[in-house]
């Protein structure tokens, strides 16, 4: 019985190399099938392909670089877009910041002061102003101001595309661009109004003929 028991164990233990053995050959001959989808050559998956992964990494490091390229970039003037303000000079005192003159004769909306900027973007744009001097444009976004309606109310203007021109002498709303976002002006003799869907929102009085806004 022992005997018959150790021959059986031996036979096992022989059986174990060689099944060892087939599974390996089994797994070569299954790698060398093996197709990739990526690149159609035999040996390998997908997951694993040397092509595609040398692409991923040269892809990855060319995002770098336009990363780094795109922050520090220069602004770019845009000369065929040039921003006028026929009103407005340059220089202007710190009391000025506030103040904003509603024009017919600026295409753009063009602060002094980033106060009125909820956020902005650098931006270069040259801006040709009353002197006769062209100054240039640091950034632009959208603003708030605050003025006041037909009974005295504190009213919030929203503005968008404003220009950020440090070098004005004062605050320009343009009549332009508010008709453009869906306001109408109307100018009296003593005053202008500004109007969103025939409701007053804001009023500007007149001061040795231009029209400030009232705040």
């Amino acid at each position: 019985m022992d005997e018959w028991r150790r021959r059986c164990e031996g036979r096992i233990q022989e059986k174990v190399p060689e099944q060892v053995m087939k599974s390996t050959m089994l797994l070569e001959e299954q790698r060398k099938v093996r197709v990739c989808y990526y690149c159609g050559q035999k040996g390998h998956i997908q997951w694993y392909c040397p092509v595609m992964l040398k692409e991923k990494e040269t892809e990855a490091r060319k995002r770098q670089e336009n990363s780094k390229a795109v922050q520090h970039q220069e602004p770019v003037y845009d000369k065929s877009n040039r921003g006028v303000c026929f009103t407005a000079t340059t220089g202007g005192c710190a009391s000025d910041e506030e103040k904003w003159i509603v024009d017919t004769g600026c295409s753009k909306h063009m602060t002094r002061s980033t106060v009125s900027l909820g956020w902005w973007n650098p931006y270069a744009e040259k801006v040709s102003v009353a002197d006769g001097r062209t100054v240039k444009a640091k950034g632009s976004g959208t603003g708030r101001i605050i003025g006041r309606g037909l009974e005295g109310e504190i009213v919030d203007i929203k503005v968008k595309e404003l220009l950020y021109v440090p070098e004005l002498s004062t605050n320009v709303l343009s009549v332009s661009r508010m008709t453009d976002e869906g306001y109408y002006v109307q100018f009296g003799p003593k005053d202008c109004r500004i109007l969103d869907g025939g409701i007053v929102v804001a009023v500007g009085e007149k001061i040795d003929g231009l029209y400030y806004l009232k705040q």
